[in-house]
């Protein structure tokens, strides 16, 4: 079952703001987040407090942090597994 991804602009602007992104990283983000909408992602972890999702860009130091909500999933960032940890938190809003 194939449901929609919806990409926060912070989330899109994480790795497309960055100069020197590389074609193959910008690949690999797509394809998974195209995996991710098809329930099929591999490496997923669950944050029971936060209720965000991971899933790891194979090949990258990367990961993608959604909410998966009934709907459609819900990207929030793109985040360096080793740059500014946590810096997302504030993207989903007030606890």
């Amino acid at each position: 079952m194939s449901r929609p991804v919806a990409l926060e602009r912070a989330a899109y602007e994480d790795v497309n703001a960055r100069e020197g992104t590389s074609e193959r990283l910008s690949a690999a983000v797509h394809q998974l987040l195209v995996e991710l909408g098809e329930d099929r992602a591999p490496s997923r972890w669950f944050s029971r407090k936060l209720g965000v999702r991971t899933a790891f860009v194979e090949g990258f130091p990367y990961q993608i942090l959604y909410v998966d909500d009934p709907i459609e999933l819900r990207v929030l960032a793109i985040a360096h597994l080793r740059r500014r940890p946590g810096y997302w938190r504030k993207r989903l809003g007030p606890q």
